[in-house]
Parts: C-alpha cells; structure tokens; sequence
C-alpha cells in the first residue's frame, strides 16, 4: 500500500481467507485487512480529488470494497455477517477520514445486501444504514454542489 505504488492488488488470498469455512481467526484478519486498505485508500482518493492519483485510489478501494460485500452472500456464519456488517456501519459512520465522501458509492453496496439477507435483525440493520448512507450522501452533494440545494417546501 505504498503512495507512491499504482500496481493492481492481488485479492485473491484476502478474498480466500474472509470466505473461508469454518470461519476462524483467519476471516476477520482477512476482513481487518480489507477494512485498513479501503479507509487508507479512501483517504487518499479524497485528498487527491481532482489529481492524477484520484480515479487509481477511488477505483482499488472499490474493488476492495466488493471482496465483504462478494462475501456477504458466500458466507452464513451469523457472527462473521455481523462483522461485515460492522465494517460498512464504520464506513457509514463518517468517523473515518474520507468516509464521508465515500457515502454515495456505499449506498448501492449496502442497499445490495438486503437480497443477501434473511435474518430479521441483521435485516433492520442493512435498512438503518441504508438510509443513513443516504442522508449522508445527500449532504455531501449539497456541501459539493450548492446547486443541489432544493429549498424546503413553504410550510402552511
């Protein structure tokens, strides 16, 4: 994860030990890993909005992204779902540097996950951060474009 590097991840390994089965120690170094690589590569791409470096970053912390959400749909250990899960409510959070910005391309990827889903409670928790992600994503268009402002209606 060098700044300076612009070689294509190998996801291959990460991917194999987060979909591993039975699910050990393994899998949530494996989700660990991708989570430290995506808000690294996130923060990047953020600061270098608009430079040579943006669309590389932006576009190796998707593919970064799609190894839980692939997994999602891979695994049915309950606790392993619930740290993915986990991983995109601190990418929702907006606590991590260049989250925030980030809100609109998570919106679709969470959304995603309710097809994945049957459990009830983990469910309610993909539609909570569904609708935060998009909360967020409409703020930060509006901080971005002021043009995207719509005024509220009159109230009568």
């Amino acid at each position: 994860m060098s700044p300076s590097s612009t070689e294509e991840f190998n996801l291959k390994a990460l991917r194999d030990d987060l979909e591993r089965t039975p699910v050990d120690r393994r899998n949530y170094d494996a989700l660990n890993a991708l989570a430290i690589g995506y808000f690294e590569l996130n923060h990047r791409a953020t600061t270098q909005r608009g430079g040579p470096r943006y669309l590389g970053d932006s576009f190796r912390s998707a593919k970064l992204l799609a190894v839980p959400w692939r997994a999602y749909g891979l695994i049915s250990d309950a606790a392993l779902r619930d740290a993915v899960l986990d991983f995109f409510e601190d990418a929702t959070s907006g606590e991590k540097l260049g989250s925030t910005a980030t809100a609109s391309r998570l919106l679709d990827v969470v959304a995603s996950l309710e097809r994945k889903e049957q459990d009830p409670a983990r469910l309610e928790r993909i539609r909570s951060l569904t609708q935060r992600l998009s909360e967020t994503s409409a703020n930060s268009d509006q901080k971005r474009d002021p043009r995207a402002r719509r005024s509220a209606p009159a109230v009568q």
